[in-house]
């Protein structure tokens, strides 16, 4: 059996920005900047502190690597991370989890040193997230789409300087489109799977760090 190539939309992808990636922590909920205090490039650093897990109908999907990719600018309101997947298993069976197009936007808005995620599954390009379990005994199709997450948060470390973002989404929406076999989840849509997991990501070469610039009072 062929070895499929599962698409994916459910936020994440690779890695490119700028070197350690820090902020500041900001005053009770005021807005502010992730910055650039200098300039270069490089590419993003993921070390995982609890397995990212998508969970559908008591099911669930594990990817031992998970990459983000972005690039900020100089300065911006919301750092966007695309991730991508390696490594995967889904219901028991080898599987390919593939990001086509979407990604996570940390906004800059915070409440003291806590920040929250929007659009946790949506960007300009998202189409979707596909994930292909497949063995000789059967196989899993799964496809989520474009759609909002709450439970998507970050934390900002200032030593290291780094961010620490945590999934905790839930309600999720996935459409089964194919299953066969001991594939374990009905063909069709569910709308009770969750995400879980937790990263942090620094940025590696020209930037020394990224910095919150509050717009409040400290």
């Amino acid at each position: 059996m062929k070895q499929a190539k599962a698409i994916g939309a459910l936020a994440l992808a690779a890695m490119a920005l700028c070197a350690g990636l820090g902020v500041s922590p900001a005053s009770a909920s005021t807005s502010g900047s992730f910055t650039a205090t200098s300039g270069g490039g490089g590419k993003f650093e993921t070390t995982a502190i609890k397995q990212q897990i998508f969970t559908l109908t008591g099911s669930e999907i594990k990817c031992n690597k998970v990459g983000f990719s972005g690039i900020p600018g100089a300065e911006t309101t919301s750092l966007i991370l695309t991730p991508s997947y390696g490594e995967c298993t889904a219901f028991g069976l080898p599987a390919d989890v593939n990001n086509n197009g979407c990604s996570i936007t940390l906004s800059a808005t915070t409440d003291k040193a806590n920040g929250h995620a929007t659009a946790a599954i949506a960007g300009p390009i998202c189409q979707n997230i596909t994930i292909w379990a497949h063995s000789l005994f059967g196989e899993c199709h799964v496809e989520v789409k474009p759609q909002t997450a709450s439970g998507i948060h970050y934390s900002n470390n200032v030593s290291p300087e780094d961010i620490t973002v945590q999934f905790t989404a839930t309600s999720l929406t996935a459409h089964v489109t194919q299953s066969s076999g001991v594939c374990p989840v009905t063909k069709g849509t569910h709308t009770n799977a969750s995400w879980t997991g937790e990263e942090t990501v620094q940025v590696t070469g020209g930037l020394q760090f990224m910095e919150m610039a509050s717009a409040g009072a400290p």
